[in-house]
């Protein structure tokens, strides 16, 4: 009995040191060599660790929660994915066709109905007073720094004033009103006419993605998706 015990135990030494042994070679093995001085997998490991640790748990995180939302989605068809792939060679330039990413097109199809349903489209749109007529004939109106007063300046000059609702970017006056604030006053010159314009207010529209917005800033989406997702599940890191 005490050779069997002796045997035994000889027998898990020896597999203890081949552990050891292996443990040793893979942490210790050489990887790099900078005159003379020996850089080692185990020099390496820690700074992956230190480095990347904190990314490798939010993609983890990340991955469990978007799938949990994933199961609320119907599997696309293929016509589907035909279309979403129009869009993916967008983000994905090198992509030639859909058999060679398939998988990768499912991926964006799932996360394109996730960024709709959680992400908006903020749009501003402004409502503006405009006059149009010579310098000499505006020259009333400028001076005036609120909209009620370009209003009633106007009105006391004889001059039409015009109430519009025009795009921040997207207007016929092809101006981007994005730098102005409220009661800001705009110059505009359309050939031999100037054109005055007044900021009476400032509207945040919200609005759906559309598949082209979705393209054109992905991965701005996907960040502010995975935000969302966070604060949904009340996800905490340690």
């Amino acid at each position: 009995m005490k050779k069997i015990s002796l045997i035994l135990s000889s027998v898990l030494m020896v597999i203890l040191v081949i552990i050891s042994l292996k443990y040793f070679g893979e942490t210790y093995k050489r990887v790099a060599v900078i005159d003379g001085e020996v850089i080692v997998k185990k020099d390496i490991s820690k700074v992956l660790d230190e480095k990347y640790f904190d990314r490798a748990v939010n993609d983890v995180v990340e991955e469990k929660i978007k799938n949990e939302e994933i199961k609320t989605i119907k599997t696309p068809t293929k016509k589907a994915l035909e279309k979403t792939f129009i869009y993916y060679q967008m983000v994905n330039k090198g992509a030639k066709n859909l058999g060679d990413h398939l998988e990768e097109t499912k991926q964006y199809y799932y996360n394109t109905v996730l960024i709709k349903k959680y992400n908006e489209k903020k749009k501003n749109q402004y409502t503006v007073l405009t006059a149009k007529g010579s310098h000499n004939e505006l020259a009333h109106l400028l001076h005036t720094s609120e909209a009620e007063e370009f209003k009633d300046v106007a009105k006391k000059n004889n001059i039409k004033v015009k109430s519009e609702i025009l795009d921040v970017q997207d207007n016929n006056y092809q101006v981007d009103l994005s730098n102005y604030k409220k009661n800001a006053l705009v110059h505009i010159m359309n050939k031999d006419k100037m054109i005055l314009m007044i900021i009476k207010d400032i509207h945040n529209k919200k609005t759906k993605l559309s598949n082209e917005d979705i393209a054109d800033t992905y991965y701005r989406q996907l960040t502010l998706l995975n935000n969302k997702l966070r604060e949904k599940y009340n996800v905490k890191n340690f």
